[in-house]
């Protein structure tokens, strides 16, 4: 004697599939939100083909570090302004040295519970992508570049508030809509 098991795929199992596989394009995509302490180490030539490209929506991206005073101050700046904003896409770009991703990065985004994409530029040249991210950037953090198909706005300095950030990204990107 044997058991025959069928099973009649029923509409709830479609829907757990479609879900599942619109998670993993999210996570594939890179916009997926993240667990804190997650992050993906990538290379300028990565970074380029995978974040540079082009999207319908504007992508904040913040370079920054650990180490750096103005950068972390700066911090719940952009945290707030993801959760407020939905419509924009933030990445946070981090300069971290390879010494310390486990030790310093992994820690501060688990401490501060940051949740929205984290990329380390692991370049040991940064002539590499400087002038490729903005000719005008002479290399200090924190800056902020805000994306749509092409780089719309730039600006190499700290936000003070978040009322400052708001208003910069604002009018940045209804400038280019």
């Amino acid at each position: 004697m044997t058991c025959h098991f069928r099973r009649i795929i029923q509409l709830g199992d479609i829907v757990m599939i479609i879900r599942c596989l619109f998670f993993l394009f999210l996570v594939n995509s890179g916009w997926a939100q993240t667990q804190p302490g997650d992050f993906e180490v990538v290379d300028f030539q990565t970074f380029e083909k995978k974040y540079l490209a082009e999207v319908d929506q504007p992508v904040v991206y913040n370079f920054w570090a650990t180490w750096c005073k103005p950068c972390v101050k700066e911090m719940p700046y952009f945290l707030e302004a993801s959760e407020k904003h939905p419509e924009w896409n933030f990445v946070l770009v981090s300069l971290d040295f390879p010494m310390h991703f486990e030790s310093k990065l992994r820690p501060f985004l688990i401490k501060n519970q940051i949740e929205i994409p984290v990329v380390v530029l692991d370049e040991t040249d940064a002539n590499v992508y400087i002038d490729k991210i903005d000719p005008s950037w002479q290399g200090s953090i924190p800056a902020t570049l805000v994306w749509k198909n092409k780089n719309i706005g730039f600006i190499e300095d700290e936000f003070d508030s978040y009322g400052e950030l708001e208003e910069y990204l604002t009018q940045t990107i209804k400038t280019h809509q």
